[in-house]
């Protein structure tokens, strides 16, 4: 059963990196009776054949406090601040990804949530008093309209 869960498991990461375009790639999974540890590494690799700056952004809810927030490089969770009506601006929550042609490594805590990823320019997250807005292309009026960005959601957990 175990075997069968860590094939499933290792089965949809792979489907997630293949909608990516390759893009994301997780490092060696814990073994299946192993605790899962704070934080995992996840491998970054432009393949895309753009020559535009890639931004990450590691976005979710704390399986440890229940809050929302985002994660910087290193795996660290920061809560959002108050957020307010008309939605304020987020804090700056981009990781810096790699050129086209290479890779980096950042590390992912236990959320759930989204990796977002953009090209050319930083996506604009806003708070509302109910918490972080999606980007929503299919609104003309989002400032994230014209930015070409994808995510895939993901759950770190014990």
């Amino acid at each position: 059963m175990l075997g069968s869960l860590k094939h499933a498991r290792t089965a949809a990461l792979a489907v997630a990196a293949a909608l990516l375009g390759g893009l994301l790639t997780l490092g060696t999974p814990p073994a299946a009776d192993a605790a899962v540890p704070a934080t995992i590494p996840l491998t970054i690799t432009n393949n895309s054949g753009r020559g535009d700056q890639v931004h990450v952004y590691v976005l979710g809810t704390s399986l440890t406090t229940g809050q929302q927030g985002w994660a910087d490089a290193g795996g660290t969770f920061h809560p959002w601040p108050a957020g307010g009506i008309p939605p304020v601006p987020a804090p700056d929550a981009s990781i810096p990804g790699p050129a086209a042609g290479r890779s980096t490594t950042i590390r992912i805590p236990k959320l759930s949530g989204r990796i977002y990823f953009s090209y050319g320019r930083k996506l604009d997250f806003r708070l509302a008093t109910g918490g972080l807005v999606q980007p929503a292309v299919q609104n003309p009026s989002d400032p994230n309209h014209d930015i070409l960005f994808n995510w895939s959601e993901y759950t770190l957990n014990d």
